[in-house]
């Protein structure tokens, strides 16, 4: 192999490593966020009570998100990744039904990669009556 061909191999795989890797850094810095939840909501089986949660993916895990409150209600579980447009702000998309509130989406800001939960046994019982109400809260985050 010639310096010159090596050399163009180097330059290549550093390109690769670096369009690789900026992608990564810009989206593990968006994906945090911080709302207030008025109301009890759902995610999957499991119901946490209203305030103000801390919504994070948690490092290493495409699929596995982690939401706390300050009074120490916390729950880690799974979610589909799905492509969407990029948003300026963060927020998580609820499915309301009656007074029911259910997580549905996550939305980080400036990614294209949302998590959607996959519907419990309860949601999709209460999806075969009724049309949800889409309700939005939005990272609170300056």
């Amino acid at each position: 192999m010639t310096k010159a061909m090596s050399r163009l191999l180097a330059v290549a795989a550093l390109i690769a490593f670096t369009l690789a890797i900026g992608p990564v850094v810009a989206h593990a810095q968006s994906e945090r966020l911080i709302a207030k939840i008025p109301f009890g909501f759902y995610v999957g089986g499991k119901e946490l009570p209203a305030g103000e949660y801390t919504v994070e993916r948690v490092e290493g895990h495409m699929s596995l998100v982690r939401l706390a409150d300050r009074e120490g209600h916390t729950l880690m579980t799974f979610a589909i990744p799905a492509v969407r447009e990029p948003e300026h702000g963060a927020k998580l998309i609820f499915n309301k039904y009656g007074d029911e509130y259910f997580l549905s989406e996550i939305r980080w800001m400036e990614s294209s990669t949302a998590l959607e939960f996959v519907p419990s046994s309860r949601e999709r019982e209460l999806a075969k009556k009724t049309v949800p109400q889409r309700i939005f809260a939005a990272d609170r985050r300056p």
